[in-house]
């Protein structure tokens, strides 16, 4: 399975969420949401057949284009060489962050546990460097499992998914309708300094 939460060597920057990348999976479909420079997360989608993987990432780098890669247990293998490293949960520390830019890492403290990815969610307003009206979230309710949901807006109102329905944001702060809520948050210790899945 290639969902999960890597670190990409090429874009890693301490002690930050510069270089993480999450992998979402539905079928042969794949979602990935990234971070480059510790802020802004965009938005790539591929697809997977068996370990091949194909993301498209000429949203982001238009001379990249499409590229393959292949999935292994503890990493992500692209053709040109770069490798992306699964990352393991334990160590993994977030703290709140009262912001109303809605691109970035939230957590659903419900679901939240410690050593685990448990209710991380990454909202992106970016399909690769374009700013864009529609948002996408990729999430894990227990760590494991990462879904993707798509096709959200954000207004004045808030964000919206067809799946959730409209939630309020204000300080960093997604209520939705079905009582769960979303918390901004930034990084207190380094994401890359996790341990790597073998």
């Amino acid at each position: 399975m290639v969902a999960g939460v890597y670190s990409d060597p090429n874009h890693a920057i301490a002690s930050s969420f510069g270089g993480l990348r999450l992998i979402a999976q539905d079928g042969t479909q794949v979602t990935v949401v990234g971070c480059d420079d510790g802020s802004t997360w965009w938005t790539l989608l591929g697809t997977i057949e068996g370990s091949a993987v194909t993301i498209d990432f000429s949203p982001k780098a238009p001379q990249v284009g499409t590229l393959a890669a292949t999935s292994h247990s503890a990493y992500l293998e692209f053709a040109d060489g770069n490798k992306w490293a699964k990352l393991l949960a334990t160590g993994f520390e977030t703290s709140p962050e009262a912001s109303d830019g809605i691109n970035g890492v939230f957590k659903d403290a419900s679901l939240a546990s410690a050593n685990s990815f448990a209710g991380l969610r990454v909202v992106s307003d970016h399909l690769g460097g374009t700013a864009r009206d529609e948002i996408v979230a990729v999430g894990t309710d227990d760590g494991l499992a990462f879904w993707a949901l798509a096709a959200g807006s954000f207004g004045a109102d808030g964000i919206a998914f067809p799946e959730k329905g409209l939630a309020p944001f204000a300080n960093g702060v997604l209520s939705f309708p079905d009582g769960s809520t979303w918390l901004k948050q930034t990084a207190t210790t380094d994401p890359h300094a996790l341990p790597r899945h073998t």
